[in-house]
């Protein structure tokens, strides 16, 4: 009888372990396969979106958005008291380096705006003004204001009248650094910080200064209004409104972000005016010249062309400095990129259309970003792009509140110099057209015109 061996069958575990490897390997090919992938087409999106934004004119880094320097004697910023703000030097924090002005705050020029009251200044104003003496050990000169004016804003005539002239007397405590800046706004170029102060720390040093001089304004036209001194009190509106236009060529979102609370300011101080009926026929139209050719969804788009170059400049930097995030970067940077860019160009194109097509809300929408943060696989390699945007829809919605606002003021403005001039209001806001106004304003988010009705001896805007 003829016997046959039996050859040994693998061991279970062998066989589990070679299917397991083999898993593993081809886990490894799909998911390679996969960045190479997103590393391409990445790449060839980038491509075409950068050919596509060329072809329409558009500028992809802040450094093409920058325009030509002005010289100093015809800059704002080109003075000995900002450009102790460009003198830097390098100090750590939070565990790394920024970088800081060398003379520290409360040393230069530029804090006389905002310093502390020396005890003969306060024994001095408050022996003019005993009624408002001050005990407060660490008043400052813009406290000591603000607070005089809150104070007598339910006050009578006479009482406001003395508060008027202890601000006018408090302001010289500023001086002459107050009336230097107002030099230095009236230049013809006065619209760009230097590139020195451009960093974060540079920028956000000089906005305080000028939003410091801008309250001091807001103080002096208040105190002139209510003296009756309207056409001073004009001039400083006028300087009022020319400072966050300061940075209408300084392409960055905070630049916005400032203009917007700046212009808010201005408009508060022309309207009071307006509801106390204190401005001249000569005051009224300066105020429609200083506001006919505003647009401020323009001055956001620019705004929004600044933070999207700002983000690409931004991932080549980030790659530079942060070797933590190269490998991603590397594979999934230019994606970001194409992404980030389409997006803000669409927000862009709905601004610059809003005088024609409207700026509702949702107008300026995150749905695409939405959509990225809730889908399971592409929310990690656009990762950064879908974190990177600030509250865009936010912003278009103060852009517009503010735009609506001037429409608002100006509207009122020719409805105040209709009646100086008839001695009532009209029936409709055409009757304004075109002596007044060279068309009825309309709201920016429907494109309708501002409602307006007569009531008894007044109206209803």
């Amino acid at each position: 009888m003829e016997t046959h061996a039996i050859s040994p069958r693998p061991a279970r575990w062998k066989r589990v372990l070679k299917v397991f490897t083999g898993l593993i390997v081809l886990g490894i090919l799909v998911f390679a396969l996969t960045l190479t992938g997103f590393f391409f087409v990445g790449r060839q999106e980038w491509a075409q979106t950068k050919q596509d934004l060329a072809a329409r004119g558009e500028k992809l880094t802040r450094e093409e958005l920058r325009p030509a320097s002005v010289p100093d004697e015809q800059n704002f910023f080109g003075d000995p008291m900002w450009l102790e703000l460009a003198d830097v030097v390098e100090v750590e924090w939070a565990g790394g380096l920024t970088k800081q002005p060398r003379i520290p705050r409360g040393q230069r020029q530029l804090d006389a705006l905002n310093r502390p009251v020396t005890d003969a200044e306060r024994e001095s104003l408050g022996a003019a003004f005993p009624e408002f003496r001050n005990g407060n050990a660490n008043l400052t000169v813009s406290r000591w204001i603000h607070d005089v004016i809150t104070e007598s804003a339910e006050a009578d005539a006479a009482q406001q009248r003395r508060a008027a002239e202890f601000v006018l007397a408090a302001l010289g405590l500023t001086e002459p650094v107050f009336s230097r800046l107002s030099e230095l706004a009236e230049r013809p170029e006065a619209v760009f910080l230097s590139k020195d102060l451009m960093d974060l720390s540079g920028w956000g040093e000089a906005t305080s200064y000028i939003r410091e001089y801008g309250r001091f304004l807001t103080a002096r036209a208040w105190a002139n209004r209510t003296l009756g001194h309207t056409s001073a009190a004009a001039r400083d509106i006028q300087m009022l409104w020319r400072l966050p236009h300061l940075l209408d060529g300084d392409p960055t979102l905070l630049s916005l972000l400032f203009q917007i609370a700046e212009g808010t300011l201005a408009l508060r101080v022309i309207d009071d005016g307006l509801k106390a009926h204190s401005w001249s026929p000569a005051d009224l139209e300066t105020f429609e010249s200083l506001l006919a050719g505003v647009n401020y969804p323009a001055i956001a788009a620019a705004g929004f062309r600044g933070e999207r170059g700002f983000l690409n400049q931004s991932y080549v930097s980030t790659m530079d400095s942060r070797q933590l995030f190269e490998p991603y970067l590397w594979i999934f940077g230019a994606g970001n990129q194409a992404f980030s860019s389409r997006l803000f160009q669409e927000w862009i194109d709905a601004l610059e259309s809003a005088s024609t097509e409207g700026l509702p809300p949702g107008k300026i929408s995150i749905k695409k970003i939405e959509e990225i943060r809730g889908h399971p696989i592409l929310r990690y390699p656009y990762a950064i792009a879908s974190m990177s945007f600030p509250n865009m829809p936010g912003i278009a919605g103060a852009v517009a509140d503010l735009q609506n606002q001037v429409q608002r003021t100006r509207a009122t403005i020719a409805l105040e110099r209709y009646h100086l001039e008839h001695g009532r209001y009209p029936d409709s806001l055409s009757a304004l057209v075109p002596h007044f106004l060279p068309a009825v304003p309309r709201d920016i988010m429907t494109l309708q015109n501002v409602d307006y009705q007569r009531e008894g001896e007044g109206y209803r805007l």
